[in-house]
Parts: C-alpha cells; sequence; structure tokens
C-alpha cells in the first residue's frame, strides 16, 4: 500500500473516508462536493482507490496533488480486496479508512455518491457536539438512477411525513434504513469493528448497529 499525501492535521475532528473503484464518471463531483463543504473545523478525507482500470485513479492521485492539506490517499491493489460469498467488495478498503482515521468523528462516501448541501458538515457535527449522548446521527439521501428516478432513501421505510429527532438500536435490528452516505459517526474513542463485519452481506448494517449500542442515533431532517 502506498501514500501519496500524509500532511494532514495530526488531529483532524472530522475524518472523511472515500472508496473508490471504476468510478472515473462520478469521483470528481464525489471529491468537489467534500472540498465545497463550508465548516469552522479542520478534516481529512481518506482516499482508498482499489485499482480501478478506468481513470479513477489518475484522477485521484490529481486530487491529491491539490490538496495535500485534505487528502490522504490509499493506493490499493486488487490483491487486497475482501470477497464475500466469492464477489469482490470495497470491505477492506473502507476498513484501511476506519483504522488510519484520527477525527474524533467519521463519515463515508462510496466514490459515486455526493453531497448536495455544502452546510451538511457542519450541522452534522454541531449536532453531535451538541448532544454527547448521541453515538451518530444522519440524514436523508437519494437515489439517482439512470433513468433519471429519484428515490427518497429513507421515507421508504419511514413512510411520508417528517421523521423523529431520535432513534434507538431497536429501530435498526429488523432492517438497514440509514443511508450511510448521510451518516456521522462518534469513533472517540473508536469501536471494535465485529469480526461479523468483515463477512455480512450488508456490512454498513452491521456497522451502524455497532455503534447504536452506545446511545441513541439523532435525525437531521433537512430533505
Amino acid at each position: 500500500m502506498a501514500s501519496a499525501s500524509d500532511n494532514a492535521p495530526l488531529r483532524p475532528l472530522v475524518s472523511i473516508s472515500v472508496t473508490a473503484y471504476q468510478h472515473e464518471a462520478f469521483i470528481a463531483e464525489c471529491l468537489d462536493s467534500i472540498l465545497s463543504q463550508r465548516v469552522t473545523f479542520s478534516y481529512e478525507i481518506l482516499f482508498g482507490e482499489d485499482g480501478s482500470t478506468d481513470g479513477t485513479r489518475a484522477i485521484a492521485q490529481r486530487y491529491a496533488e491539490a490538496h495535500p492539506d485534505k487528502i490522504r490517499l490509499f493506493l490499493r491493489d486488487r490483491s487486497q480486496v475482501v470477497r464475500i460469498d466469492g464477489r469482490p467488495t470495497g470491505r477492506g478498503n473502507f476498513l484501511n479508512n476506519y483504522e488510519q482515521a484520527r477525527g474524533r468523528f467519521l463519515c463515508h462516501l462510496d466514490g459515486d455518491d455526493h453531497w448536495t448541501d455544502p452546510d451538511r458538515l457542519q450541522v452534522m457535527v454541531d449536532r453531535l457536539e451538541r448532544e454527547p449522548d448521541l453515538s451518530m446521527c444522519f440524514h436523508n439521501a437519494w437515489n439517482l438512477y439512470a433513468d433519471g428516478r429519484r428515490v427518497d432513501y429513507v421515507r421508504l421505510w419511514a413512510g411520508p411525513g417528517p421523521l423523529r429527532d431520535r432513534y434507538t438500536r431497536e429501530d435498526l435490528v429488523t432492517e438497514n434504513w440509514i443511508p450511510t452516505s448521510g451518516t456521522l459517526w462518534r469513533i472517540d474513542p473508536k469501536p471494535e469493528v465485529p469480526e461479523v463485519w468483515r463477512t455480512a452481506t450488508v456490512g454498513d448494517w452491521v456497522f451502524n448497529l455497532t455503534f447504536s449500542e452506545r446511545g441513541p442515533i439523532g435525525c437531521v431532517d433537512r430533505l
């Protein structure tokens, strides 16, 4: 594994994990949506590039060189990929980012996701700072399909109308309805990832359940 840049602050407040594989068409928008966030604190971007054969790696290197104070780039190869049921996944890529994270809070974007609100990060951090009993918080997200359909991720589960201000572990045990791209986790101290997470089909569900054992889940209903 090689790191193109390791010049991020010693202790940023937030670590932002980005994992990318074959995301040439999307990764610039993903990174721009992070770099355009209006914040009053320091953050680091942990960018794991998982051995793409398209132009994803070249874009990753260009952004890392342009933002050495923000981006820590981890160039991986396909021999490091974790397979589940024989299929390659981004699980090992994310796990490396998680282990490398130096912030008090963590969030994650896949390389084909992006944030639409430039105040998103500040709002979410403010919520966890204001309510220290929360283990994590989340906001809604939308799935955009190639045919133009735009589907509300959370309300597929919760139904129409306003969301609750807080949820508990019991609300998560039957269905994985919290969007990973909309979540901010409290990782100070950083919990150990359970072994089942390494092989679970729905890894983000296990991840959220692990954090929810620590306290309530805050909801920021901005969408």
